[in-house]
């Protein structure tokens, strides 16, 4: 039987739609109050591509080990959509649809719900196109009853709310891989990058900014937190980062980053450090904004990394001259580079006219010179 739902129901709900845009499986804290809230065996939110048959994403309430397989969720989901294949707009349930086309014996319920008791289906679509339909579904048995107004008006109400939140996942996405593939690029420049919430919480770094940070500048990252010692140069980085925190939070945009030098503990240049405040309007949470970006060059690692085997790909080098000149940008002499590989200085001399000849260049220099800009690095 149907019953009437609250306002702070309704708020609950709302608000689990939201912060399932950011769980590592979205929306399954959602689909599980869902379920509980509105006296239903299960609730389910999918995404099926009616021209490939595919599902591209499958949450449900219901733990049964077989819902983990991609061909038996596929198979019921095709025959859910060779029913019918007007849009849901609003609340609608199975019965409705199977008895508007006339299917007394309706093949979906007699094999894959009778079987798992389930009666009647309330469902309303979030995005319907020519071929991609996301839905939301909730089942009920025999003995829960049909589902009623209460039901057809919450799933109305939340389904809007759905709708944002999956534009949001998207723009969330989008945003994360962009951001994943700077810091990728960053670290291949030797740019170590971190990026930090308001309480100062590491939301990401590469491994250039970790394997910095490790050498004990007064800046460390401890199980998720940055922690700054006592001191005068990290003092400064303290107050700018906490200048660049206030400005992402007072949204103060047009504040530039600030520049920050951190020595070594006998005097010597350590981390050129620049911070800037971050502006991602669109995250669906305050408290898990990024509020600041963290930019980190090890002045003590002057040599220029770029892997043989990028080198051997966009020079045409043989994979000895590759290493060799791999081992070049990093600062190996040629008796260096002859012991690390095993080979003698004459082979090794040998290799180095080669990569002459494919570089056009004539010195040593100039080849450390053309990795130093080199944009093999980056593949």
């Amino acid at each position: 039987m149907g019953v009437q739902h609250s306002v702070s129901d309704y708020d609950k709900l709302v608000s689990l739609v939201y912060q399932g845009a950011r769980e590592q499986k979205p929306w399954l804290g959602f689909v599980d109050s869902l379920s509980a809230m509105l006296d239903a065996r299960d609730a389910t939110l999918f995404m099926y591509s009616k021209r490939n048959c595919n599902c591209h994403y499958f949450v449900t309430s219901d733990r049964a080990p077989h819902l983990d397989n991609a061909l038996h969720i596929n198979e019921v989901l095709k025959l859910n959509f060779s029913l019918e294949d007007a849009p849901a707009k609003e609340p609608t349930t199975l019965r409705e649809v199977t008895r508007h086309l006339g299917l007394r014996q309706n093949p979906l319920i007699q094999k894959y719900l009778r079987p798992i008791e389930v009666k009647d289906v309330l469902y309303q679509d979030v995005y319907h196109d020519e071929d991609l339909v996301i839905r939301i579904a909730l089942g009920r048995t025999r003995h829960q009853g049909e589902f009623e107004n209460a039901e057809r008006d919450m799933l109305s109400l939340i389904t809007p709310h759905l709708r944002t939140a999956l534009d949001l996942r998207n723009s969330y996405e989008e945003s994360s891989t962009l951001a994943a593939q700077a810091m990728d690029l960053l670290g291949k420049m030797s740019i170590g990058t971190v990026v930090v919430d308001a309480n100062k919480n590491v939301i990401a770094a590469n491994q250039a900014a970790i394997s910095a940070l490790s050498k004990n500048f007064g800046i460390t990252m401890k199980e998720g937190k940055l922690h700054l010692a006592n001191g005068n140069t990290t003092s400064k980085f303290r107050n700018a980062l906490d200048m660049m925190i206030a400005a992402h939070q007072r949204g103060i945009t047009f504040q530039k980053g600030m520049a920050i030098g951190l020595e070594s503990q006998d005097g010597l240049p350590g981390l050129d450090v620049v911070i800037k405040p971050l502006f991602l309007s669109n995250m669906p949470s305050a408290k898990l904004r990024p509020a600041a970006l963290i930019l980190v060059n090890d002045c003590e690692s002057g040599s220029i990394d770029v892997e043989a085997k990028m080198l051997r790909e966009a020079y045409n080098l043989t994979d000895r001259e590759a290493k060799l000149v791999s081992l070049l940008g990093q600062g190996y002499t040629l008796n260096e580079a002859a012991k690390e590989l095993q080979v003698s200085i004459n082979t090794i001399k040998k290799h180095l006219k080669g990569t002459y000849e494919k570089l056009g260049k004539h010195r040593r220099s100039q080849v450390v010179a053309m990795l130093s800009r080199c944009t093999a690095k980056f593949i």
